[in-house]
This record gives C-alpha cells, sequence and structure tokens, in this order.
C-alpha cells in the first residue's frame, strides 16, 4: 500500500509540473524542459523543441517534445485540430495559401552551444 501511494503522488507531481507547452522561451531552462531528441539524430547531443505558430491567433507555442513528437500531435491534441495526419502534412508544409501553421524546430547542439532554428516552408 505505502509503493502505491507513493507512486500515485509522484504521478500526480510529475504531471502538475511538466507543461504541455510556453508560448515564449526566457532562457536555456526554459528549452531543457521541453526538449526531447530529435526525429532524425544524426548527431550526438543534441535537443529537440517543436515551435508551432499558429497563423489564426498569431500564438506560438514551444511544444512540450516530450509529449509530442510530431507537430500534428500537439495541434490535435492541443489546438483542437480535427484532420488527420495526411491532410495536416499537406496543408501545413505543402500548399502555402492553405497553411494553418508555421512549423519549426529548435534544435540545441550543446557540444557546440548552438541552437538552430529549423523552418519548414515550400514554395510553388
Amino acid at each position: 500500500m505505502k509503493y502505491i501511494v507513493t507512486y500515485l503522488i509522484a504521478t500526480i507531481f510529475f504531471s502538475l509540473s511538466a507543461q504541455d507547452y510556453l508560448n515564449e522561451l526566457t532562457s536555456i531552462e526554459d528549452y531543457n524542459a521541453l526538449a526531447s531528441i530529435p526525429l532524425s539524430n544524426k548527431y550526438s547531443n543534441v535537443g529537440a523543441v517543436k515551435v508551432i505558430y499558429n497563423l489564426e491567433n498569431e500564438e506560438t507555442y514551444f511544444t512540450n517534445s516530450r509529449y509530442f513528437k510530431y507537430h500534428h500531435d500537439f495541434c490535435s491534441g492541443v489546438l483542437g485540430y480535427k484532420q488527420g495526419i495526411p491532410t495536416f502534412n499537406e496543408n501545413n508544409y505543402g500548399k502555402p495559401l492553405e497553411r494553418e501553421y508555421f512549423l519549426e524546430t529548435i534544435n540545441h547542439y550543446r557540444d557546440a552551444n548552438i541552437l538552430l532554428l529549423n523552418f519548414q516552408l515550400q514554395m510553388y
């Protein structure tokens, strides 16, 4: 019973202390709290935070990349996006006039202490 209570307290604490997103990053600690490893891990010791700029409400979301592996996961889970992944990808990566979001990733190359913004944009 003691272990169950400890587990429940720890689960509640960590679920309350972790955030789904921030609207701004003010420090490297903010970045590290949201970072996970990049989808393509060609280099070692790199962190990644997915960024979504909502064109409709002009809000920026720095997502907790441990919870949201893909941009679509965040948009559907938090922003209420209703379409599937193929439509999301086609509209937000491939059709500039139908785009609802700008989708970026900030990679932190820790060994060199470099932050790099990867901005996805296709023009036709």
